[in-house]
């Protein structure tokens, strides 16, 4: 695993610089990327110094408050994830539009819940599938909001339906 979650942070590592270097708003992603840095620095000193094993019981033999506090954290985080395209809903409604919310973030994050809930359920993990299967529920909220709004479009001040197609095109772009 540890091959694994090393190419990772090199890839997670390499696709933020990218980022940063072509983003016409430079300050501002980097002031994104300071804020998760001091989150994720504060809860590795939180679980380092100040967690304490005699606070509870933890769910599983062998795991210690530590691991229970991480595990915890990483739960809250993953479902702040999957919800994270609810934020446009508001943007959405408002407008009639689904400019805002992107069609291949919700998918992906919905296939994505769903695979790791189907994983969880067959490992009995808790852990694993808690988050996601709230992500499954939020995916599928998401992906009915585009579905309800993806015929309408804003042209100008007007607000117009698509006709109804009767061809096998998709009526609704990425």
């Amino acid at each position: 695993t540890a091959v694994t979650n090393g190419f990772g942070m090199a890839i997670m590592l390499l696709w933020m610089v990218l980022y940063t270097k072509y983003s016409p708003a430079r300050g501002a992603v980097l002031g994104k990327i300071a804020v998760v840095f001091l989150v994720w620095a504060a809860m590795t000193i939180l679980a380092a110094f100040f967690i304490n094993d005699e606070w509870f019981t933890p769910l599983r033999k062998g795991e210690t408050c530590k691991t229970e506090f991480v595990g915890i954290c990483c739960i809250a985080f993953n479902v702040l994830m999957y919800g994270s395209p609810l934020g446009a809903v508001k943007q959405v409604i408002k407008t009639r539009s689904v400019a805002s919310m992107p069609l291949p973030l919700s998918l992906a994050a919905f296939i994505s819940s769903v695979l790791w809930a189907t994983y969880a359920t067959l490992l009995e993990d808790a852990w694993v599938g808690l988050p996601n299967y709230i992500g499954t529920v939020l995916g599928f909220i998401q992906l009915s909001i585009y579905a309800v709004y993806c015929r309408h479009r804003q042209d100008g001040e007007q607000r117009l339906v698509e006709p109804v197609s009767t061809s096998l095109q998709p009526t609704c772009s990425v």
